[in-house]
């Protein structure tokens, strides 16, 4: 279960952060708190992790893991934004800054998915 599930999780945040921020949330204002634009790519995260464990371990680890990636998710994305406007670091300005965030902000996601697999697989 741990391999599979972290896989589709890896395969889920590509899709989520990739695709689907490409097609239906750009341009988003992470930094506002309560984005709605913002919100619905949290949403697009925590659904796709609910089915996933829906699939793997049942629903009440589904519900779970929802909120875990919806919280995580938003938390992890409005701090790299708050950041990075902060500083002033964008793509074309402070490249270097810019990509050090976003490599923080991958790991983090991926720390999250990781502890949310050790996580169920320790409680079972």
């Amino acid at each position: 279960m741990f391999t599979l599930a972290l896989f589709l999780l890896a395969a889920k945040h590509f899709v989520a952060d990739l695709y689907l921020q490409a097609l239906y949330i750009k341009p988003s204002l992470k930094y506002v708190y309560f984005d709605h634009k913002s919100h619905w790519h949290y949403l697009h995260h925590a659904g796709l992790t609910a089915v996933i464990f829906l699939i793997c371990v049942g629903w009440p680890w589904a519900v779970l893991c929802f909120v875990v990636d919806y919280v995580t998710h938003w938390h992890i994305d409005w701090a790299k934004t708050c950041t990075a406007r902060t500083l002033g670091w964008t793509e074309t300005k402070s490249r270097q800054g810019y990509w050090l965030l976003q490599t923080v902000d991958q790991i983090l996601h991926f720390v999250v998915y990781f502890g949310m697999v050790l996580w169920v697989m320790h409680s079972q």
